[in-house]
């Protein structure tokens, strides 16, 4: 809107420079010739037009010197020089041929004023125009760097968790009696915690739908506790079901009145006995031992008639208690004592004779394996030999009737495979003394 009001005023002052520039007080020759002035005579003589003079009105300037910011009465007044300057006649010179001569200087005829009184109009001010208000831009949302912006608190993801496995004994429950004519169960239900849950670890596993999960093998063993805690069975289990004499879809059970246990020669005996489990997971990590008691009853043994005639002592038959399964275990040296007689025989001297390099003798223990109790600790005696023939712990010293229990002898030092020993063995209730020398 500004650029066309500038370039309308240009033109406006253009014009009245042409007006003053041919005015008659300039009407002597120029410099320059534009080819702009006529060639005729000038004739300032009344014309012929008669008519009422008007009044040429350009109320357009108020509106522009408004815009130009000022006044109403600054613009009125400028207004009022314009139309002067437009008013004035503009004298031209005559042509003084038409071969090009310098044409004649124009002299000015005086006119007659007008008597005519024109009646003056209040000019109205003009009316501002409403321009509208410019609507605001929207406010651009600034542009955040990305490394100026906070990043979320970050909470680290735990690591896999590791705990051992876990097992639980479903059959046998803790307590039970099984008599002539019951079958004895045997079942576990064992799983991996870290692979059952392996973010936080949770003992969440069910059965049977986590057995199982995890789990390498299933170790079962039962012990005759009367007997002084004898191994009777053992079975590992590689798959489910965990079952202590076997079985897979559904679990093997043992008949009561059976002689013997599962491997065929170790007898059944009543009495308190201890089922006892443990499991092993894929990462070769083992739980702990878990156990129940049961009581296997099958009636009292008939009663034998008295009779006076005086029984002989059998003579014992020391063929059938030996000594072997010489072993050695860092500090330690083992054998296993074999009872085949056909009663129970109690340790009462241990002959030992060892190399000088295993030091001196700390203790000696006897028992099934893995549950060994010391009988003898005189801690620091030394070598080469000893015959202990007191100083018991009270620790029990039997060996039941076809079973098997493991001497184990503790030394200071390691003991070598193939250094030399030289063991014997006496018993209170004959005259055997199994010998083992290598």
């Amino acid at each position: 809107m500004f650029a066309a009001l500038f370039v309308f005023l240009f033109f406006l002052m253009l014009w009245i420079w042409a007006a003053f520039l041919l005015n008659s007080a300039y009407a002597e020759s120029l410099p320059f010739s534009l080819g702009l002035r006529s060639r005729l005579a000038a004739d300032y003589s009344p014309g012929e037009f008669s008519g009422s003079q008007g009044v040429f009105r350009l109320s357009i300037f108020n509106e522009v010197f408004h815009d130009l910011g000022l006044s109403p009465e600054e613009a009125e007044e400028r207004s009022e020089e314009i139309k002067i300057a437009m008013g004035s006649p503009v004298p031209t010179a005559t042509a003084r041929n038409f071969e090009g001569d310098d044409p004649f200087t124009a002299t000015p005829t005086p006119q007659p004023t007008s008597t005519a009184t024109s009646t003056l109009t209040e000019t109205p001010v003009p009316t501002s125009t409403y321009r509208p208000t410019k609507t605001p831009k929207p406010t651009k949302e600034p542009k955040i760097d990305p490394s100026d912006t906070p990043l979320p608190a970050f909470s680290a993801t735990p690591t896999k968790c590791w705990v051992n496995p876990v097992i639980e004994i479903l059959d046998p429950p803790d307590g039970v009696t099984y008599n002539d004519g019951d079958d004895i169960p045997a079942q576990a239900f064992a799983y991996d915690p870290d692979n059952v849950d392996p973010d936080t670890c949770q003992q969440i596993g069910v059965y049977p739908s986590d057995d199982g999960v995890g789990i390498e093998k299933v170790e079962f063993m039962i012990y005759w506790v009367d007997g002084g805690d004898i191994l009777v069975h053992s079975q590992d289990q590689l798959s489910v079901k965990y079952c202590g004499f076997t079985g897979t879809s559904s679990c093997n059970t043992h008949p009561v009145n059976s002689p013997y246990w599962p491997d065929g020669f170790t007898p059944i005996n009543d009495g308190l006995h201890k089922l006892k489990v443990r499991a092993k997971d894929d990462g070769d990590n083992y739980s702990d031992w878990v156990w129940v008691y049961f009581t296997i009853n099958t009636g009292p043994a008939p009663t034998p008639t008295p009779t006076n005639t005086p029984t002989e002592t059998p003579t014992p038959d020391c063929s059938t208690i030996t000594i072997n399964g010489f072993g050695t275990d860092e500090d330690r040296a083992y054998w296993t004592i074999n009872n085949g007689s056909s009663t129970d025989i109690t340790i009462d001297e241990i002959y030992l004779n060892w190399p000088l390099g295993d030091g001196e003798l700390d203790y000696v223990k006897l028992g099934p394996l893995d549950f060994e109790k010391v009988i003898w600790n005189e801690d620091g005696h030394e070598s080469p030999d000893v015959n202990i023939t007191s100083g018991w712990t009270g620790e029990s010293r039997v060996i039941p009737l076809s079973a098997s229990m493991r001497l184990i002898f503790d030394f200071d030092l390691d003991p070598a495979a193939d250094d030399e020993y030289t063991l014997s063995v006496g018993f209170a209730e004959n005259s055997c003394t199994p010998l083992f020398s290598n």
